[in-house]
Parts: C-alpha cells; sequence; structure tokens
C-alpha cells in the first residue's frame, strides 16, 4: 500500500497573498519564489475547496493534485475563474486503475484525449511549461504516481517540493519536511 496525500500550488501569487486568503485556517505554505504550495487541512481530495478559493481570490491559477495510494495522480488546474481549466490523470495506467475501481470513463481526467492535447492543455492553463516534456511525464510508465506527479510538475516548471506531501503527513511528520520553510496559515 502506498502513499494518498493532497495539496495545491499557488501560481505567481507570493506568500504573503497566499497568507492572507488562508489566514487563520492552520494550512501549510511553502514558497518557491512567487509558487506557493498549499498543504490544507481541509484539502485530502480533488478539487477541494482550497483551490478554488485561491483562484478566485487571488486571480491565478492553482494546480490541484492528489495521489491515491501511489497508483495515480489526479491533477486539476483551476483558472483564476474558479472554473477547470485542463486536467490529466497519471501514469498511464492511473486511468484504467480508475476504472477498475469503479470510475465512469467519462469522470477520469484526460480519459480519451491524446497526451500531446493534454499536454497543450495544461501548459496553457498553467502559462509555463514546456508541452514536450509534459507529454513524455504524462507517458511515463512510472511503478508509483508520486514519480509522475514530480515530472509533470518539473515539465510545468511548478514546484516539486510537494510531492509525497499532504497536510497530514506534515502534521505528522514536519521535522522531516526540509525542502524550503514552511508557513503556517
Amino acid at each position: 500500500m502506498g502513499s494518498t496525500y493532497a495539496n495545491v500550488t499557488v501560481v505567481g501569487a507570493g506568500v504573503e497573498a497566499v497568507k492572507g486568503v488562508l489566514a487563520g485556517t492552520g494550512d501549510h505554505l511553502a514558497a518557491v519564489g512567487d509558487d506557493v504550495v498549499v498543504f490544507s487541512a481541509g484539502h485530502e481530495a480533488p478539487l477541494g475547496g482550497a483551490a478554488v478559493q485561491l483562484a478566485t481570490a487571488l486571480g491565478v491559477p492553482v494546480v490541484d493534485v492528489a495521489v491515491f495510494d501511489s497508483d495515480f495522480a489526479v491533477i486539476h488546474v483551476i483558472g483564476p475563474d474558479g472554473e477547470l481549466a485542463a486536467s490529466a490523470t497519471a501514469p498511464p495506467n492511473g486511468a484504467e486503475i480508475m476504472g477498475e475501481m469503479g470510475t465512469p470513463s467519462d469522470q477520469i481526467p484526460g480519459a480519451g484525449v491524446p497526451t500531446a492535447e493534454t499536454a497543450a492543455a495544461l501548459v496553457a492553463a498553467v502559462g509555463r511549461g514546456d508541452a514536450g516534456k509534459v507529454k513524455r511525464a504524462l507517458e511515463a510508465d512510472n511503478v508509483f504516481a508520486d514519480e509522475s506527479h514530480h515530472g509533470i510538475f518539473a515539465a510545468l516548471d511548478l514546484p516539486t517540493v510537494g510531492v509525497g506531501w499532504g497536510h497530514r503527513f506534515i502534521e505528522q511528520d514536519r521535522e522531516l519536511f526540509d525542502a524550503v520553510p514552511l508557513v503556517t496559515a
């Protein structure tokens, strides 16, 4: 059994702006430049309230990622308007695993869409990255979805410090998170 975690990455807003929106929540923030990874107490599933709240309050894209049992990652990009702008499931067998779990194919992010189109949509929604590299990361036959999370975020030029981490893991093992200093909202 693998790891299940979720977090969101706020693109380009800066830690003070994110902290202002989330003040008093107890969420943990990890800033890498102006990008901020949010480990939200109320966000352990995709499309959690934090992603939409942050995108609309700050007017920037927010990337919502959830990794389930290290089997598959679901990535959603929420646009500044709070609407879903792009989504994907990785690694390649992730959609199959979701289907085996009973998820209808029309509810699996990116299912049936060529990876080149998914990659281009992710790059456009985030506003950065290399579509060719994102495509390769989406197609990588990784054993663990954490590897897919890392590859896709690296290809999108997003911080990878959130790979493997969710709020509950930080609460349990905060001293092990040493990628960047944490700020609590």
